[in-house]
């Protein structure tokens, strides 16, 4: 006799779920606990690259040696990321690197600024590095760029960082006798870099500008230091 009666419940139980329209569901009862997935969406906050790989972003007229052959006027850059030299036939081929062997030195001009870039083993490898000065003192500078990524937060946030960017990294050598020795950044750091001309160094840097991105600025700081010797 009970087992007569389930189907009856069944069917009673099926047709009240289908009579219970949407209008009859209690309001913010919509069951988002469903299976399924989630629609996939497209952040167009991302702005893409900026800044350029190479120490200039335009290539421009230099000269190069070349083992024992000096080449002028030649459409010059440096890759900055790679530790290459880069040169191009004329202005609208395609750039093609040099092989580290081949190259003694070379000299980009930027802006009116010459920047003398020589081979050098810094802890053991070869790399290229900008001579700043080059008489009493041998002070260099090693520029690199990194691609630092962009930082995307939620959909409101406001501290994004919405593009990926080529940030340079200059860190300055001093070469002694000993090899090179770094010049930390900061201005107790240069005067330390010096030794028994510490304290006039100190003195001299007191009222001087330091900016450690700009490089003529520094070149022409170390040339005012090795005056003191």
């Amino acid at each position: 006799m009970i087992k007569k009666w389930i189907p009856f419940i069944f069917l009673f139980n099926t047709a009240g779920l289908l009579a219970q329209n949407v209008s009859d569901l209690p309001a913010n009862s919509f069951p988002f606990n469903m299976s399924g997935n989630t629609v996939k969406a497209f952040d167009n906050r991302y702005e893409g690259v900026k800044g350029t790989y190479t120490f200039m972003d335009k290539f421009g007229r230099g000269n190069i040696l070349l083992r024992t052959t000096l080449y002028n006027g030649v459409i010059l850059n440096y890759d900055a990321v790679n530790d290459i030299a880069l040169v191009k036939k004329d202005t609208v081929s395609e750039a093609f690197s040099l092989r580290k062997d081949m190259v003694e030195n070379f000299t980009l001009i930027n802006n009116g600024e010459s920047f003398h870039f020589v081979k050098a083993h810094l802890n053991g490898t070869p790399t290229y590095m900008i001579q700043l000065t080059n008489q009493k003192l041998k002070v260099y500078c090693k520029t690199t760029k990194v691609l630092k990524r962009s930082e995307l937060g939620g959909a409101y946030s406001s501290n994004d960082k919405n593009f990926d960017e080529f940030v340079t990294d200059n860190k300055f050598y001093l070469l002694n006798d000993s090899g090179f020795s770094e010049i930390q950044k900061t201005k107790n750091g240069i005067a330390k870099a010096f030794g028994e001309h510490k304290d006039e160094v100190s003195r001299l840097l007191k009222s001087k500008r330091v900016d450690f991105n700009n490089l003529p600025l520094m070149t022409k700081l170390f040339a005012e230091i090795e005056l003191l010797y």
